[in-house]
C-alpha cells in the first residue's frame, strides 16, 4: 500500500521514462493501475508540462496560475528530488563500472513495474512533501464503465496493481 505522495513520485518517474528517446517506452502512454474501493482504475497522479510536473491553482487575485516543479535546479522540490535521486542511482550505479542502465533495455511492463517499485521503496519519500493536490486525475475504470476527471484520495493508502499502456 502506498500513499498518494509516493504514487505522485512514481508517476513522475514513469512519465519521465516515456520522454527518454533511448528507452523502449519512449512516447508510450503508460499509466499506473491502482485498486480503489475494490475497483481497478488507471490514470495520472501528476500532470506534466515537458520535463516539469505542474500544479494549477487559483491565485490571490482569482487568476488561474500554474506552478512547475523539477527534481533539480531552482524549482526543485523535495518529493521530486528524492525520487529522482533514487532513479539516478538505479540508472547509473556509479559504483559498478560494468553496470548498464537497465531502463535502456527494459521493454516489459512487469520489469518496469518491478524497477519502479524498487526505486520508490528506496527513495524514502517524506509524506508531507507534496505541493500537488491529492487527486487521481483522468481516472478510468479498467472495464471502461466509469470515467472521472479526478478522485480525491486525501489521506488514502492505495494498492498499486500494475502499469498499462493506453492506446489513444
Amino acid at each position: 500500500m502506498y500513499s498518494v505522495t509516493q504514487l505522485q513520485a512514481m508517476d513522475y518517474i514513469l512519465k519521465r521514462i516515456t520522454l527518454e528517446e533511448s528507452y523502449p517506452f519512449f512516447r508510450k502512454n503508460l499509466k499506473l493501475v491502482v485498486e480503489i474501493n475494490g475497483s481497478f482504475w488507471y490514470g495520472d497522479f501528476i500532470q506534466m508540462d515537458g520535463l516539469a510536473a505542474k500544479q494549477l491553482f487559483i491565485d490571490d487575485s482569482g487568476e488561474i496560475e500554474c506552478d512547475k516543479f523539477y527534481p533539480t535546479g531552482s524549482n526543485a522540490i523535495t518529493l521530486l528530488k528524492q525520487i529522482w535521486d533514487a532513479y539516478v542511482t538505479a540508472a547509473k550505479n556509479e559504483t559498478n563500472p560494468f553496470w548498464n542502465n537497465p531502463f535502456r533495455s527494459i521493454n516489459d511492463l512487469s520489469l518496469l513495474f518491478e524497477a519502479l517499485t524498487r526505486i520508490l521503496d528506496l527513495s524514502n519519500i517524506v509524506e508531507d512533501s507534496s505541493p500537488f493536490n491529492p487527486y487521481f486525475l483522468n481516472a478510468h475504470t479498467l472495464d471502461g464503465t466509469l470515467q472521472l476527471t479526478f478522485i480525491n484520495l486525501n489521506s488514502a493508502k492505495i494498492k498499486l496493481v500494475s502499469i498499462i499502456e493506453v492506446k489513444n
